[in-house]
């Protein structure tokens, strides 16, 4: 069933897996109680080099503790 314009969805966000230097987090799309959707979503870690590139980086250990909590 596809949500539309103006419906309001409930989304339950959890965390799926959490890696060294990655986390991804899982969605449950629900419209009324019936779910309509999933999806899943991967974040790395990352730092803006002198050069304005990326570079992923070790999830530090405060914020890896906050979600596995």
């Amino acid at each position: 069933k596809p949500g539309r314009f103006k419906d309001v969805l409930d989304v339950v966000v959890s965390t799926d897996r959490i890696g060294t230097k990655s986390v991804t987090y899982a969605f449950a799309f629900s419209l009324g109680g019936t779910p309509i959707a999933t999806g899943k979503v991967t974040s790395a870690c990352c730092r803006v080099r002198d050069d304005h590139r990326l570079e992923a980086i070790e999830i530090p250990a405060s914020y890896k503790a906050r979600l596995q909590a």
